[in-house]
């Protein structure tokens, strides 16, 4: 009888682990999709398609600015979000004079959806895509990249992946996906991150193949020795629960840097006032220095 009762209760464990897990991890993989809503007057863009390694299809718009300078920036929107919800600061940019290639990210095809990878497969598509900018724009352009939350993700790793990057701007990363899972279980679910954790693990490997070992941009700065060589403008709320992991990788990272702690609500000038004050005084002195 006490056999019964324990693989009763085992199983119930099982299931409980596998649900709550579940819960965690669909959103991430999985995440709503945004509706593509140009909220902003954008010139038309010249829409691009292209083809990863794994066969995922991807497509890029490049808004070429007014004016003739040889600058543009990629944006790189959060998990699942189209090129598109970026749109305000496609604006900002093209206003300043950069060329601006949009990417459709991972998981926002309704028809053909494939997951999300929370960074680790999106920084390669990043590559794929930078390397068809410099095509397009030339190698003499100066071309940086702008992420938000796991877009912020995928532009440091791929900076990590790629040093040609001219700048970095990533508003709102996480530093350690395992870390940021055990918070979403603590803060959110109000649960031990562990036995939860090893099930996550199991998961993710089973949906997308991927290990959350694997996606850590903290780790990948340290394997560069602090990517000395690329600018980088990190950006968080300063009432932002991954206020304390951006500061991390702040520190780890080695040269050019600057740490932005926005108020809540965020203030849209002063916003402006600091990205453009880093790549005049940052961006611009690495190319003088080239």
């Amino acid at each position: 009888m006490w056999i019964i009762t324990f693989l009763l209760v085992l199983w119930i464990m099982i299931l409980y682990l596998a649900s709550v897990s579940y819960g965690v991890c669909r959103p991430l993989f999985y995440p709503r999709i945004t509706k593509k809503k140009r909220n902003v007057a954008l010139p038309q863009g010249k829409p691009i398609s292209c083809t990863t390694s794994d066969g995922s299809k991807l497509r890029i718009w490049v808004l070429p600015a007014a004016s003739r300078q040889r600058q543009a920036v990629i944006l790189v929107p959060d998990g699942g979000e189209p090129g598109m919800v970026l749109g305000r600061q496609a604006e900002w940019f093209l206003h300043k004079g950069y060329h601006v290639i949009l990417v459709d990210q991972r998981g926002c095809d309704r028809k053909k959806r494939r997951p999300v990878t929370l960074g680790y497969r999106e920084h390669r598509d990043l590559r794929l895509v930078f390397t068809q900018a410099r095509r397009i724009l030339g190698e003499d352009c100066r071309i940086g990249t702008y992420g938000v939350g796991m877009g912020a993700v995928t532009v440091l790793l791929h900076a990590c992946l790629d040093e040609l990057v001219d700048f970095v701007i990533a508003d709102s990363p996480w530093s350690d996906l395992r870390r940021w899972l055990r918070m979403i279980l603590e803060q959110d679910k109000q649960m031990p991150p562990y036995p939860v954790m090893w099930v996550l693990g199991w998961m993710s490997r089973l949906w997308v193949g991927v290990s959350v070992k694997e996606v850590s941009p903290i780790a990948a700065l340290r394997r560069r020795q602090g990517l000395v060589a690329v600018p980088v403008l990190f950006i968080v709320g300063e009432s932002d629960r991954k206020k304390e992991m951006v500061q991390e990788l702040y520190d780890v990272k080695q040269g050019d840097k600057v740490l932005y702690l926005t108020p809540e609500p965020v203030d849209p000038v002063q916003y402006g006032l600091q990205v453009e004050a880093f790549l005049r005084e940052i961006a611009e002195e690495k190319r003088a220095v080239v």
